[in-house]
């Protein structure tokens, strides 16, 4: 039975072995900065285990602190950005409103509206569509004017030079 026990010692040794060296083959920075360090192995304390190096310990804490500063950076700039895009939609969102009203604007005026101000407060009730407005409420808006010309060209002496000398010659009648 000691052979048993013995050879399940060893391998429970080998075991805790291939655990501490995977432990030590980590990623993180810890385990690069003692990589680097070949004296870092040699540090041991009072019950014969792997000690803390100071010097070791306080490169982690830099290299710990500087990253924390880089991540602090970035979020700082990230905010300024979201603050900048949240500025940038408002101005785009009045942009847009402006230009609505602007539309709208246009629109009554085409139509012949006397008081734009009193249309766009009752446009909304017409879902905005300025001919409904248009036909329940005429009085804002002028009659329509004729446009085009009545006749032709008055009768009366001719205007030019060359209208006085047709008329002698009686080219144009």
């Amino acid at each position: 039975m000691d052979k048993k026990e013995t050879q399940q010692n060893e391998a429970a040794e080998a075991a805790a072995e291939a655990a501490e060296s995977a432990a030590d083959a980590s990623t993180d920075e810890a385990a690069e900065a003692r990589a680097d360090d070949p004296s870092d192995d040699d540090v041991k304390d009072s019950h014969g285990q792997p000690g803390i190096n100071k010097e070791r310990h306080e490169k982690e804490i830099a290299a710990l602190n500087d990253e924390i500063s880089k991540l602090k950076a970035e979020a700082a700039e990230a905010a300024e950005n979201k603050a900048k895009r949240e500025e940038y939609e408002k101005k785009a969102a009045d942009l847009e409103a402006k230009m609505a009203d602007n539309e709208v604007t246009h629109k009554l005026e085409l139509a012949g509206c006397r008081s734009i101000k009193a249309a766009k407060a009752l446009l909304d009730d017409y879902d905005g569509d300025v001919t409904k407005l248009k036909a329940e409420c005429p009085y804002l808006f002028e009659k329509e004017k004729q446009t085009g010309r009545a006749g032709g060209k008055p009768g009366g002496a001719p205007n030019g030079i060359d209208d006085k000398i047709d008329a002698v010659m009686g080219v144009k009648s």
